[in-house]
């Protein structure tokens, strides 16, 4: 790692790492020949289609706060970029408040020829930040059109049941194999500007500026292992490292992506893979809901078969396979069985059993029957 002072206009710092440098599992290198097309569908971005993530930039910021208004200082923006069998990360740095403008300008010219952003919660944080300054600034909107790759809903919904937080700290630690030593805790990142714009002593900053090297860095890292998820989800093979939970997750962000088949793949995976009983059974209905949805009828049948076999305590797949039956097959007998055997097997509420009791009502006037017949 080489770090260099000033090495161009409104970076105060550029520190040059290796593509073979390790942080946690991985090797910045993994990010070479990545496609960010199939991470940029699942996070809602088509257009990276035919990118590598080694493409992007990396882009991190610090701030005075974390309020959204115009109090708010982006006194600090880490962008990285792989180069020349290097990565880089330039730390532009807004050393005197009234200098704003040309801070931003010189950000602006490093991202603004970008082909996309890859963040953490930049959606929702960084970028509008740096919009509002902009906006004070009289620079104008000027960030809508970089696509900006935001890794944090994508990793709340694929962590979503395996882990309790998913922020950053919590991802490196759990998934990225990374433990941060000596780090300043981000709540008090903003003091460490304050004291500097009190006495100028720019080496009180040093820890700020590691702490943002870091964020930037499993950056990369995560957007590499869910990069790798996404890809071979994308080809239909769910991944093979992945705990069933996780898989549960994955079978989500597929789903919401729209990718229905790749959804039932990663949904059946996971059972396959052993989930306990209140996953297992809230799985199935989501694969049948899925199949469903794709019009494989039979196939979704199967799956809330598969589910009262295993004691489903929901009245779902029963609701769910009596419908098959009622408008797919157009068997009445079949789903008024499977009704009356929700009625009698299940611990329902008043609602509950009022529903399920005027369907079967309902399915004896179509047969043309009266009373409710015996369960199958």
């Amino acid at each position: 790692m080489t770090i260099a002072s000033r090495p161009a206009a409104g970076v105060l710092e550029e520190v040059r790492l290796s593509i073979h440098h390790r942080h946690g599992s991985r090797h910045l290198s993994d990010a070479l020949g990545s496609p960010a097309g199939p991470l940029g569908a699942l996070a809602g971005l088509p257009d990276l289609g035919g990118r590598h993530l080694s493409d992007l930039l990396f882009l991190d910021t610090e701030t005075t706060g974390l309020g959204m208004g115009a109090g708010t200082l982006v006194f600090l923006v880490g962008v990285g970029r792989f180069e020349a069998g290097s990565f880089v990360v330039r730390h532009f740095f807004l050393e005197e408040p009234d200098r704003e403008g040309d801070f931003l300008d010189a950000v602006l010219d490093h991202i603004g020829r970008a082909p996309g952003l890859v963040t953490f919660n930049g959606r929702r944080f960084d970028l509008p930040q740096l919009e509002t300054r902009l906006i004070l600034n009289r620079r104008g909107p000027c960030l809508p059109g970089i696509s900006n790759l935001d890794l944090l809903p994508v990793a709340r919904r694929v962590w979503k049941l395996r882990l309790e937080s998913r922020s950053l700290s919590s991802l490196e630690g759990h998934v990225l194999g990374f433990v941060r030593e000596d780090d300043v805790p981000g709540w008090l990142v903003p003091s460490f500007y304050r004291e500097y714009l009190l006495t100028g002593n720019r080496g009180r900053l040093k820890p700020v500026f590691h702490h943002n090297l870091r964020d930037i860095l499993s950056l990369v890292t995560l957007a590499c292992h869910l990069g790798a998820w996404a890809d071979e989800a994308a080809a239909g093979r769910p991944p093979a490292g992945a705990h069933p939970l996780e898989m549960v997750g994955l079978a989500h962000a597929c789903e919401a992506a729209g990718w229905g088949p790749q959804s039932t793949a990663c949904y059946g995976e996971a059972i396959a893979r052993g989930l306990d009983a209140p996953h297992q059974h809230r799985t199935r209905e989501r694969l049948g809901r899925v199949y469903r949805r794709l019009g494989q009828h039979d196939a979704a049948a199967t799956v809330w078969q598969q589910a009262i076999a295993a004691g489903s305590p929901s009245p779902v797949p029963y609701v769910e396979l009596a419908r098959h039956y009622e408008r797919v097959r157009g068997d009445l007998t079949q789903a008024l069985a499977v009704v009356n055997a929700a009625i009698d097997r299940l611990d329902l509420s008043s609602l509950q059993r009022s529903a399920l009791s005027r369907r079967a009502a309902r399915l004896c006037r179509r047969m043309g029957m009266s009373g409710r017949q015996p369960a199958y």
